[in-house]
């Protein structure tokens, strides 16, 4: 991460591959992730897209086999499922792999996504 202070004293912070989360105190919440082309913006647990000049909602889209289930990190409402990959030369092949099922805050959180 690359930080700047310009002439007007803003703050410019360039090549940042980590999400940065702003807490209010009344404990509002605005994550904002940078990506290789424009940025993902959570306010409130809603995404948003902003790319080449468009802000894009999140499409909401949860898979039925989230239905039920609940974020292993803070109890919400599960979005999203991770899987582990075992890899070719694990001693142990024939187990499970591990899965979690997450929000959609802290699956972003996660894999940046």
């Amino acid at each position: 991460m690359k930080i700047e202070v310009n002439e007007h004293g803003t703050i410019v912070l360039k090549e940042v591959f980590n999400p940065i989360k702003l807490v209010t105190a009344d404990n509002e919440t605005l994550i904002i992730t940078m990506r290789d082309s424009g940025f993902e913006v959570c306010y409130e647990n809603d995404f948003y897209e902003l790319k080449q000049g468009k802000v894009l909602a999140d499409s909401g889209f949860v898979s039925g086999s989230c239905k039920g289930e609940v974020c292993s990190v803070c109890g919400k409402p599960a979005t999203n499922k991770l899987e582990e990959t075992i890899f070719w030369d694990d001693p142990n092949k024939m187990r499970h792999p591990l899965t979690a099922y997450v929000c959609r805050e802290h699956f972003r959180m996660i894999v940046g996504g």
